[in-house]
């Protein structure tokens, strides 16, 4: 949002104001809590939220599983969420006894569909300046194309992929995504392979798989 403030702005005015979920609680009134378990921190936050309640109805926190629910029960009906994304993405799970900088394990679903390589774009800056920083790939049924930013392999792979760029072009891809559009295009899509049945005689993926 902040590289295109029109477009931001343009999505608030047809979907109404931003809301704010609250997962945390660092600092309260001036005292530092961060090394406090995470179960004592969201008592803060809960209390955080309430406080600003008056200046905004648009400050929330965020939502948890009631105790003794069954976790998968909990992340189904969350990952089934008629509204669909972001409030279906997933669950984030924090151990309560940890202080701030513990782990935090996101748990989302998603999908591998087939796309058409149509170019490996180059990195803006630092390492993968001349590496893969992005592939464009176009989906077969409504020729429709997107970009894809995220990857599932290494970075000697990665490299592999923008040095033999041209010879690439047109292989199918497959691409972890969380959500695919009707008109083709991928949100949050990863890419992970190039698919193993869907291009024979293409010698280049051929020596990166013998690798």
């Amino acid at each position: 949002c902040n590289s295109a403030p029109e477009k931001a702005q343009a999505y608030q005015e047809a979907h109404g104001p931003a809301i704010l979920f609250v997962w945390d609680c660092l600092s309260y009134h001036g005292k530092d809590i961060s090394q406090l378990p995470y179960r004592e921190r969201r008592v803060y936050a809960a209390r955080l939220v309430k406080e600003l309640r008056p200046y905004s109805d648009h400050i929330h926190l965020a939502e948890e599983m009631p105790a003794g629910m069954d976790p998968a029960v909990f992340y189904d009906r969350v990952v089934s969420d008629r509204r669909g994304l972001p409030y279906s993405e997933g669950v984030v799970v924090k151990d309560n006894r940890d202080p701030s900088g513990g782990v935090w394990f996101k748990v989302k679903q998603s999908d591998l569909a087939d796309f058409e390589l149509v170019q490996v774009l180059p990195g803006k800056s630092g390492k993968f300046a001349t590496s893969a920083g992005a592939i464009e790939v176009r989906d077969p049924a409504t020729g429709t194309t997107s970009k894809v930013g995220s990857f599932k392999v290494n970075d000697e792979t990665r490299q592999y992929i923008y040095d033999h760029r041209d010879e690439l072009a047109g292989a199918t891809v497959r691409i972890e995504v969380m959500e695919k559009n009707p008109s083709g295009t991928q949100r949050a899509g990863r890419f992970v392979d190039f698919h193993p049945d869907k291009n024979q005689g293409n010698d280049a993926i051929a020596a990166m798989q013998m690798a």
